[in-house]
């Protein structure tokens, strides 16, 4: 999991990353490996889409999240579009901009 900019931890960040990689870790196997696959496909695609610093995948209870840390420079409509597209066919129900450096796409589990 990711801290994100309006989340008021007083614990380090690397240990609210540590508690988040565990409860993914646990989370995960409520998954498909189908889903699991795809999750890290859109991941990758959209690592190749956007310029970030970070690609985070976590497993949560009810759903896939991935989030882009720090995007920046140009972004083409084309590749925007594309990756939606592909995203909606196997099951993301949303793609949402956190904040303008964060895009989140979220899939529902089976």
């Amino acid at each position: 999991m990711f801290l994100e900019d309006d989340t008021k931890s007083k614990l380090p960040a690397f240990v609210c990353k540590a508690d988040a990689d565990t409860r993914s870790d646990n989370n995960i196997s409520t998954f498909l490996d189908y889903q699991i696959a795809i999750t890290y496909q859109i991941a990758e695609m959209a690592k190749d889409a956007y310029f970030c610093k970070d690609v985070y995948v976590n497993f949560r209870k009810t759903k896939a999240v991935i989030k882009l840390n720090r995007v920046d420079g140009p972004v083409t409509i084309e590749a925007v579009h594309k990756l939606k597209e592909f995203a909606a066919l196997h099951g993301f129900k949303s793609m949402y901009i956190a904040k303008s450096h964060s895009i989140k796409f979220d899939a529902a589990r089976a």
